[in-house]
């Protein structure tokens, strides 16, 4: 089940790829994985989910992750983190 927590977490994590990240990372990023905290403005990429998350916790991200995929609708989210 998902939480009203986790959709807006999700949508704001949308929001900051379509208005910030989208032309940063489409042109040689496509395919890959964004891990995005996007209370912190904080971001991850790697062609591996688990180290795209890697990447972002690196950075101090502080809440649950949200993962796309550049180029894609497609988005998940960490159930636990």
């Amino acid at each position: 089940m998902v939480s009203e927590r986790d959709e807006e977490l999700a949508a704001a994590a949308q929001g900051f790829y379509e208005q910030e990240l989208k032309a940063l990372l489409e042109p040689s990023h496509m395919g890959e994985y964004v891990a995005i905290d996007a209370e912190a403005r904080l971001f991850g990429v790697s062609s591996d989910p688990v180290a795209a998350f890697e990447n972002l916790s690196a950075q101090g991200a502080r809440s649950k992750p949200v993962l796309l995929r550049v180029g894609s609708a497609w988005t998940f989210q960490m159930l636990s983190h």
